[in-house]
């Protein structure tokens, strides 16, 4: 599909009237995203599937930011990305949660995590192992 439609797909309601979809309203929230997460595509029109990993990441993320959430849960949010598209992806981490979104992210990459979590769970077998808590802000 296309970057438009796969940002939008969750939220075609709110795009459309009696069935009837409003091209303008979703070219709207595409553009939005595309610039404030800096995804890489010549349009929004452009297949999801020729653009680089980390710009699929972005559009995963931005398909989840465009509900509004109150929580967001990253699964290996960087996996499989270069380091450029991993350090972007830290970035507009760090953004959202400033803004005030609970994030809870899941990774397997130890440094990841302590450079973007306030606290952090570790867990074996299902069961919380140890749990680390510190400030990550810059001082």
């Amino acid at each position: 599909m296309s970057v438009k439609h796969n940002m939008t797909i969750p939220q075609l309601e709110k795009f459309s009237d009696n069935g009837i979809i409003n091209d303008n309203s979703e070219d709207t929230i595409t553009e939005k995203y595309i610039n404030q997460l800096s995804i890489k595509a010549p349009n929004n029109n452009f297949l999801a599937a020729n653009l680089s990993g980390g710009n699929q990441q972005k559009i995963s993320i931005s398909k989840a930011l465009a509900l509004n959430p109150k929580l967001l849960i990253l699964d290996e949010p960087t996996r499989g990305v270069d380091i450029n598209a991993k350090i972007e992806i830290h970035n507009i981490i760090a953004n959202i949660v400033s803004k005030g979104l609970t994030m809870f992210m899941i990774s397997s990459e130890i440094p990841e995590l302590i450079s973007i979590c306030d606290r952090m769970y570790i867990m074996k077998d299902g069961m919380i192992k140890h749990h680390f808590e510190h400030d990550n802000k810059p001082t």
